[in-house]
C-alpha cells in the first residue's frame, strides 16, 4: 500500500514539471530547447540546432496532458509536421518518417490517428520490425536499424486488435537476451529501460524484466545509465524503470517498494523551476537538456499516482 501523502506529494512534482514544459513552449508551438554540446552520435552526424523538437514536443504533450493539461499551440504545432504521405519527422528541419515520433504523436493526439497510424502500417518491415526512421531522399532508409524500442512505440499505437500486433509481439519476445530483458543501445539511449518501458506490456512473461528491473537499482532508489546501470543515477533510466515496473506489476503488488524508492529519488532530482535534470549522461547521449527528461518523468510520477 502507498500513502496517500506519497501520492500527493508526486502529483504535485508532476503538476510542477507540466508548468515548466509549458513555459519551455516556443512561439511555433513548440516545446523544445537546443541540444547543443554534446559528443553524442546523432548529433555530430545530424546537429540539432534546435533540437529535434517534434520529438521532444509530442512527448512533452503526453507529460502535459498525463498531468492534466494541454496545450493548443503545442497540438498545431505537431499538427503542422504531418506529412502528406501521413506520419511525423522527429525533426522539422529533417522532413522523413519517424517511427518513434509518429507512434508517439498517434498517442498524444488521437485526432490524427486516422493519418498517423497507416503510416505505421505501411512501413511495417517483415518479422515484426520498423526501421525507426526513413529519409525522403534516394535510398529510403536511414542507418539507424530496427530495435525492440522501435517495435514496441508502433504496437502501443496501433492497439491490441490490429493484425500486425501479434508478429511484432513475438519479434519482442524473440529479442530478449538471457536475462529475459532487452539489452541498450549504446549510440542513443544507453539503457535497457528505454525498450522495456513499453516492450514489457507486450509479452507475456514478465517476471524476468520486472525481476532484473528490481535487483539493478541503485542504493539511491534510481538507475543509472548503462548495461548492467551504473549506481549513479540519472533521471531518465530512472523514469524509464519506474514505467518497466509499472509495466510489469500494474497492481504494484510486487513492485510497490521499489516504485516509490524510484519516486521518490525522482522528487529529489526535481530543481525549483519544476523540470528534471538529464545529467549525469554518457557521451552519446545527444538529449543534453531538461525538456525531454522532465517529460518522461512526468508521465512516470502520473502514472505511478494512477496505478497507487
Amino acid at each position: 500500500m502507498i500513502a496517500d501523502v506519497d501520492q500527493q506529494t508526486w502529483l504535485e512534482a508532476a503538476h510542477r514539471a507540466a508548468e515548466y514544459l509549458l513555459r519551455s513552449e516556443r512561439a511555433s508551438g513548440a516545446i523544445t530547447e537546443s541540444v547543443r554540446g554534446s559528443s553524442g552520435v546523432v548529433d555530430v552526424l545530424f546537429r540539432l540546432a534546435d533540437g529535434a523538437d517534434v520529438w521532444h514536443t509530442v512527448n512533452a504533450l503526453l507529460a502535459i496532458q498525463a498531468a492534466g493539461r494541454t496545450s493548443a499551440a503545442a497540438v498545431a504545432f505537431v499538427r503542422d509536421q504531418v506529412r502528406k504521405e501521413g506520419g511525423l519527422p522527429y525533426w522539422s528541419a529533417r522532413p522523413g518518417l519517424c517511427i518513434e515520433t509518429t507512434a508517439a504523436g498517434a498517442l498524444a493526439l488521437p485526432e490524427l490517428r486516422p493519418t498517423l497510424v497507416p503510416a505505421l502500417r505501411r512501413y511495417a518491415l517483415p518479422e515484426g520490425r520498423w526501421a525507426t526512421f526513413i529519409l525522403d531522399e534516394p535510398g529510403g532508409f536511414d542507418h539507424y536499424l530496427t530495435a525492440p524500442s522501435v517495435t514496441a512505440w508502433a504496437l502501443a499505437a496501433l492497439g491490441g486488435d490490429d493484425p500486425l500486433v501479434d508478429t511484432g509481439r513475438r519479434y519482442l519476445r524473440d529479442t530478449r537476451d538471457a536475462r529475459g530483458i532487452w539489452a541498450a543501445h549504446d549510440a542513443c539511449y544507453a539503457t535497457p529501460f528505454y525498450p522495456a518501458h513499453l516492450a514489457a506490456a507486450q509479452v507475456p512473461d514478465r517476471d524476468a524484466v520486472l525481476a532484473f528491473t528490481v535487483e539493478s537499482a541503485s542504493p539511491s532508489g534510481g538507475w543509472g545509465f548503462g548495461d548492467p546501470p551504473r549506481e549513479d543515477a540519472s533521471t531518465l533510466p530512472t523514469a524509464w524503470a519506474l514505467l518497466t515496473l509499472l509495466a510489469c506489476d500494474p497492481t504494484l503488488a510486487t513492485a510497490g517498494p521499489a516504485a516509490t524508492r524510484a519516486a521518490d529519488w525522482l522528487l529529489a532530482a526535481q530543481r525549483d523551476d519544476g523540470s528534471f535534470p538529464a545529467a549525469p549522461l554518457p557521451p552519446d547521449i545527444f538529449y543534453t537538456g531538461s525538456v525531454y527528461a522532465t517529460s518522461v518523468a512526468t508521465v512516470a510520477l502520473a502514472r505511478l499516482v494512477e496505478a497507487a
